[in-house]
């Protein structure tokens, strides 16, 4: 079974933009295509992405600015070529 067929959640198209902070990498700006209650999918850019398992702080970004003072902690549930499935904890 692929982690699509998990998800618990109605996924419903975004145009948020996600700011992922992670030791290792440094800061990844992406784009997410859909959000849930759950989490979001955001396209791969030209960075490497963390592995699965992983937690980053995750700004979340819409037209008018970062919608939070503080990250949203986010786990990497899956990775494929046309991005990545975030989580949150």
């Amino acid at each position: 079974m692929n982690y699509s067929e998990q998800r618990s959640s109605a996924r419903l198209p975004t145009e948020a933009r996600l700011e992922i902070h992670h030791a290792a990498l440094g800061v990844l700006k992406l784009k997410a295509t859909n959000a849930s209650s759950g989490g979001f999918f955001a396209i791969r850019g030209a960075s490497d992405l963390p592995p699965v398992g992983t937690v980053v702080d995750v700004y979340i970004k819409r037209y008018a600015g970062i919608l939070h003072r503080q990250p949203a902690p986010m786990r990497v549930v899956y990775v494929n070529n046309k991005g990545m499935g975030l989580e949150f904890v």
